[in-house]
């Protein structure tokens, strides 16, 4: 990263927009509608004790290691160069289940398209999953340059304007004297907090809100980080906010909770508002407007790890055969090893007794893997005021070691009580299968962490690459 002055800064407004675009994300939504109205404690309490302090933390790391690495250098620095891989790991790890879901709202949103009753299919997920996947495996590896004009396309046309259309819907819906799904009483705001199975919403709702960290790359670009960073976070957060909370109201006020869909809930909700303004033919048109979104989402993340990863083996943590690209620059061999990792996750829609279910366990698993990376970040940034407290820091936490053991502090409990709760199922999903879901996340989650390590342990100094072509390492990036 540069770290000269910009030739012009960038405005408070538009990083407050980069960091939307990285985290809002319109499959969420029905997935926190199942909560109801309690969705509001969720939310807040999310964004007070893991958002903000995820954002601060973040913008802190950046700015004193502005070179290229991300968390990979913050970690190195922390605690040395295993525990940096397996940062990393962690962040291609929840890809792993990241794309099973992504690819199911996909498979969910194609089926209103033509045949609704297709999104409880368990088959039919999988098989649109497989095709969709590898289609775009293949896209990725003949290095097409027309997947940046589907990305920029995609996330106008899939993800802003349904966005605005269904809080717009779900005003309409709601004024208009329809019946609504949802209680609006104040005792349903405030979930039971004895109760695991209902508290296991806020760790859906913490990764929901991951990501910060993308946008504060671009921190050093305002002019004056220290105050106008914390402006910016504060609007994002306000955005945020508003997008998922007025999106899965309007869900959970259209769509009854039982016949939610957690893979095709955002156009369960318009195809109920289309029929009821006779309307009906405006499904379809939103429909592939919505899959076009997911698409262009797909192509975006698709290449990030898998660079990330070919960053780390040219250092030599992974063997030669994941050192090489093609003549286009693509990591093949990672990406279709990451591909055959993923096609066995989206093979969890086979064993959980619905899609509903299938969706909760992969978002679960994602949650526990992606919220102990953020375990790790809180600790590196605590670590690093202590054992380097004289680094310049373009922004800085105020109120000295007290300030960044409170932030970091209260991040780091956050993400150890969302891994917690992300083993215990909703009690609103049924979740009953020939193995327990507990067990199979367990599993999951304990194969992710042992990985890295075992990797480690077999290291070859021949694995160290030669330096080939002068190729830019990529930031590391975060899944919405």
């Amino acid at each position: 990263m540069n770290t000269k002055k910009p030739s012009h800064y960038l405005s408070i407004s538009a990083l407050s927009l980069m960091s939307v675009a990285a985290i809002a994300s319109l499959r969420n939504l029905p997935l926190m509608a199942e909560a109801g109205l309690s969705m509001l404690f969720f939310y807040g309490l999310a964004m007070l004790i893991f958002f903000i302090p995820s954002a601060l933390v973040s913008a802190e790391l950046a700015t004193a290691y502005p070179q290229s690495g991300g968390i990979y250098t913050w970690v190195k620095e922390a605690f040395g160069e295993r525990i940096a891989f397996l940062a990393v790991w962690l962040q291609v790890a929840k890809g792993f289940v990241w794309f099973p879901t992504v690819l199911a709202f996909i498979a969910g949103t194609l089926a209103y398209m033509f045949n609704p009753t297709l999104s409880e299919d368990p088959y039919y997920t999988l098989s649109v999953i497989l095709i969709v996947f590898w289609l775009s495996v293949y896209i990725t590896c003949t290095g097409h340059k027309t997947s940046q004009r589907i990305t920029h396309l995609g996330s106008l046309l899939g993800v802003v304007v349904p966005a605005i259309f269904i809080i717009t819907l779900g005003i309409y819906w709601f004024f208009s004297g329809n019946p609504s799904h949802i209680d609006f009483s104040k005792d349903a705001i405030v979930p039971n907090l004895g109760d695991f199975h209902e508290l296991t919403f806020l760790a859906t709702t913490l990764v929901s809100l991951t990501g910060m960290e993308l946008a504060t790359v671009h921190v050093q670009d305002l002019k004056n980080p220290q105050e106008d960073y914390p402006k910016s976070a504060l609007l994002a957060s306000f955005i945020i906010f508003g997008v998922f909370v007025l999106g899965s109201l309007s869900i959970a006020v259209i769509v009854p909770q039982e016949a939610i869909s957690l893979d095709a809930g955002v156009v369960q909700a318009f195809s109920g508002i289309f029929s009821a303004i006779r309307m009906p033919w405006l499904t379809p048109i939103i429909a592939a407007a919505l899959v076009f979104g997911a698409l262009a989402a797909v192509q975006v993340w698709l290449l990030s790890p898998a660079k990330t990863l070919l960053v780390t083996a040219q250092n030599g943590t992974l063997p030669p055969v994941f050192q090489k690209v093609n003549k286009h620059g693509i990591p093949v061999s990672i990406l279709i090893t990451q591909g055959i990792i993923i096609s066995l996750f989206a093979c969890c829609f086979l064993l959980m007794p619905s899609v509903n279910s299938s969706f909760w366990l992969l978002t679960a698993i994602r949650a526990s893997i992606y919220l102990i990376m953020y375990v790790i970040l809180f600790a590196t940034a605590i670590r690093l005021r202590f054992t380097q407290p004289n680094l310049k820091r373009p922004f800085k936490i105020s109120g000295g070691t007290f300030g960044i053991c409170l932030i970091g502090g209260l991040g780091l409990l956050s993400s150890l009580f969302g891994i917690i709760l992300a083993f215990f199922p909703s009690s609103k999903v049924p979740m009953g299968s020939l193995l327990t879901p507990e067990l199979i996340q367990f599993s999951a989650v304990l194969g992710v962490l042992i990985i890295p390590f075992i990797i480690s342990s077999l290291r070859k100094p021949s694995w160290q690459s030669k330096p080939q072509e002068p190729a830019s390492t990529p930031e590391l990036v975060t899944l919405p």
